[in-house]
């Protein structure tokens, strides 16, 4: 599709670094969630390995959602990626001399959580101050897009490259894909920041950000639903491992097949967001979605067939990256600039944290009740309350 915001060239660099790095990154977690599953067969120690990564941007991201809005939003990317860089750089040194154990891998992915907190705000926030006000939406679109593409087709290459060149393999391409992303921030060109009027005091803006979302009722319910579809849907695909060795018997290869199908469902359901002109119809359309991917989920857990759960994933990651690509596009459309990085650290919390809680929730019970049956039930519950979220209040 011919996109005007694609022919300005900063954001094209911004893109384009920031794609790189995702899918680096994104081969990166999949490796760790395949590590996890190899060194332990434990699907509670999965769980806690995806939440010790991004319990972080729970807890920390409204943190840095602040700052976000305070410093050089350029510098800031600059060193927690050169600082993400550092720690893929670890990890491949540690699984190459035979040293890496579940402690030291969740160790390490504490760490990767804290700098992946204090750049995602500053990474939704950019578009911003990047694009001029004209091609805003359109950024944000996109943007969103590569992102959530991304974040299945890099975990695609991540199984391809397991069941290929090992693990440690995955660690090292992440490490020369943070190249682009910090080239890229380097030369860029951003609009001069405007000083607003905020609360004195790091608590108070903070306090500030939160008062803004609580106060605004459409971005208030967009990120309740947002919040549905990351750690009930989202939490499930947290376990592809688990559903690739232990529910299908598959393996590695088995896990690259079902990344991959994500991938593809994402990438779908992306460039279907784009040809939306009237984005007032998306948060009606990602409710929808959210509700049809708790259907999907009760059907992954009833079947133990591969190529229909190759479907079933599929099908999921197109319900899922819809719904959540068009809730964060209204999000950005509707936020104040003056709260911009504090209210999408929120949304951050939800888009990266809900997954890992999920996908803790999710793996601690099915430690106990098996696969099947906890997927069964968060279909069912996504399915709930993803109706009640999307009935009109009288």
């Amino acid at each position: 599709m011919n996109f005007a915001v694609l022919r300005h060239r900063d954001f094209a660099l911004f893109l384009s670094g920031n794609a790189l790095s995702w899918l680096g990154a994104w081969m990166q977690r999949v490796s760790i969630a395949w590590l996890s599953w190899d060194l332990t067969h434990s699907t509670l120690w999965v769980g806690l390995i995806s939440l010790a990564m991004y319990s972080p941007v729970i807890v920390l991201g409204p943190l840095f959602g602040v700052l976000a809005d305070k410093l050089d939003r350029r510098w800031h990317g600059v060193v927690v990626n050169a600082i993400q860089m550092l720690l893929a750089a670890l990890l491949f040194g540690i699984s190459m001399t035979g040293f890496m154990r579940i402690e030291v891998l969740f160790s390490v992915c504490i760490l990767i959580g804290i700098a992946s907190a204090a750049y995602q705000p500053v990474r939704l926030s950019l578009v911003n101050d990047i694009v001029p006000r004209e091609l805003l939406t359109q950024g944000i679109a996109v943007n969103s897009v590569v992102f959530n593409a991304s974040r299945f087709v890099g975990p695609a290459l991540g199984g391809i490259a397991i069941a290929s060149l090992g693990v440690a393999a995955t660690f090292a391409i992440n490490v020369v894909t943070y190249v682009g992303v910090i080239a890229a921030l380097w030369v860029v060109v951003l609009k001069p920041p405007i000083r607003h009027a905020v609360p004195s005091g790091f608590i108070a803006d903070l306090t500030a950000g939160i008062r803004n979302v609580a106060a605004h009722p459409h971005i208030r319910g967009f990120m309740v639903m947002g919040a549905i579809t990351s750690v009930i849907a989202r939490g499930v695909l947290e376990l592809l491992p688990v559903f690739a060795d232990a529910v299908f018997g598959e393996g590695a290869s088995g896990l690259a097949t079902l990344t991959s199908a994500g991938g593809i469902g994402a990438v779908l359901a992306g460039l279907t967001v784009t040809r939306f002109n009237d984005a007032s119809r998306l948060p009606r359309l990602a409710r929808r979605s959210a509700f049809v991917a708790g259907a999907i989920l009760v059907a992954l857990g009833f079947t133990t067939n591969y190529w229909i759960g190759v479907l079933l994933v599929f099908a999921i990651a197109v319900s899922t990256t819809f719904a959540m690509v068009s809730l964060q596009i209204a999000i950005q459309s509707a936020v104040d600039d003056r709260f911009r990085g504090r209210v999408m650290s929120l949304w951050g919390v939800i888009a990266m944290g809900g997954p890992s809680i999920g996908g803790a929730a999710i793996g601690a019970i099915a430690q106990f009740s098996g696969m099947a049956g906890v997927t069964i039930g968060c279909g069912v519950l996504g399915m709930a309350m993803a109706w009640v979220a999307g009935r009109p209040k009288s």
